[in-house]
């Protein structure tokens, strides 16, 4: 995790696991919105701003596709030694659509946290 400031970036390598093998994930915390970045065999910038629409693309390996995402509820509390990222969205209009993202991670002594 790297600090600018009021912001920081947290990056890593997807995995096998996540189904993105070869991806490099970014969020960029910043105060008052977080942007989600994918670099890699899926490529995509997602904006999360509390109350506000923002369009993305989203690339993968089946296609690319434009779509609004609509966040409904955003907290995020990070700080040298990690913290909380809590992001409620829908994507496209559907009301119900989208989802609740959790990332959450405390140092517990000596790591480099969220």
């Amino acid at each position: 995790m790297e600090r600018d400031g009021e912001s920081f970036t947290l990056s890593y390598q997807e995995s096998a696991v996540t189904g993105m093998d070869g991806t490099l994930t970014t969020f960029q915390i910043e105060p008052e919105r977080v942007t989600l970045l994918r670099v890699g065999e899926y490529t995509s910038q997602m904006v999360f701003q509390e109350g506000r629409r923002h369009m993305s693309m989203y690339n993968t390996p089946y296609g690319t596709m434009s779509i609004g995402v609509n966040t409904r509820h955003l907290t995020a509390q990070v700080g040298e030694s990690g913290g909380d990222i809590e992001i409620d969205y829908a994507i496209g209009d559907r009301p119900h659509g989208g989802g609740t993202k959790c990332i959450s991670d405390q140092d517990q002594g000596g790591g480099t946290g969220l």
